[in-house]
Formats: C-alpha cells, structure tokens, sequence
C-alpha cells in the first residue's frame, strides 16, 4: 500500500512562520525542510524510478544535447528530477519510469496537481537561482523498463506552458 504524502507546503501557513527561521539562502522555512528529510515521513525511493532518472540523466545530456544544471533539486514542496539548460531555454524535466505500460503510459500519470506543482517549483528556482533571463521550458521523458530488457525512452518537448507572472484570480494585477 503506498504511502499518501502531503504537501509541505499546505501545512505552513505564512502566519506559522517566523523571521528567524526562514534561511535566506534557501528561501524557504528552515523548519519545513527538517519536516521534508524526516525518514520515516517519505516515501522510499524504489530502484526502478533511480535507475530511470539516471538512464533519462545520460539521454538529455548525450541524446538531446542538453548542458545539465541539476538533479533531484529539492524545492519547499518536494522535487524537480532534472534541471537543463537547452541554448537560452531553462528545461525543468519530469521523469516518469514505468514497468510496463498496463493500464495506461507513463506521460499520462502527471495530473493537474503535479502541474500546479512543477509551475510552483519552477518559479521558486527561477525566484531563488535569479535565472529570469532564461525561458522556462517543461518536458517530460517517459521511460518503459521491462525486465532484463532494454529501456523504451521517449522525450516530449514543451508539454505545457509557464506563466512568468503567476498572479492569482481576483489578485492585483499591473
């Protein structure tokens, strides 16, 4: 039975927050991210998902001539799998490791939650790294590993949009 994890980040509210324990290198509560590294708190990492981020790692940098900046960058709300830069495009790259493509593929597991996930991460890596002059770009490399055989990877370019600004419905605009 899978571990249901919840978000950190629904879990501090801005109130609960003091000034001395927001680190201003990391940008994010200190406390949070001592509640994140808590063992028995997340999930194990299955070797399958390690073995394809690592092979989807080695296709971007020798396939898809992608220079890598990062992997496995921990975020406030958990964590990008591969971070490249592709010319002036910044590349957040979701990875998705399956199996076997039984009842459905692997590009097709990433809902709407895991979006509004990686748009916030994203942001909070632009925010923190000061890499505004870059074009965020999100892929997503699929990866179906069936035993004892070769790996079937496919790469999907641009597979949805950013918002630079991201304000909010009813907000101030400018």
């Amino acid at each position: 039975m899978p571990l249901t994890t919840v978000s950190p980040c629904h879990l501090v509210t801005l109130s609960s927050v003091s000034r001395k324990s927001v680190s201003r290198k990391r940008a994010c509560p200190v406390g949070l991210l001592n509640w994140i590294k808590l063992p028995f708190l997340r999930r194990p990492r299955d070797p399958l998902g390690r073995r394809g981020e690592k092979r989807a790692a080695h296709y971007a940098r020798h396939t898809l001539g992608l220079r890598l900046l990062a992997r496995n960058v921990l975020c406030p709300c958990g964590e990008l799998d591969l971070i490249a830069l592709d010319g002036n495009d910044l590349v957040f790259i979701e990875v998705r490791t399956r199996a076997a493509e039984t009842f459905t593929t692997p590009e097709a597991t990433i809902r709407a939650d895991k979006k509004r996930f990686l748009l916030r991460s994203a942001r909070w890596f632009i925010r923190t790294r000061r890499l505004q002059n870059f074009h965020p770009r999100f892929d997503v490399i699929a990866i179906v590993w069936p035993a004892g055989a070769d790996p079937e990877i496919r790469h999907h370019r641009a597979v949805f949009g950013f918002s630079a600004r991201g304000t909010r419905r009813g907000g101030r605009g400018g």
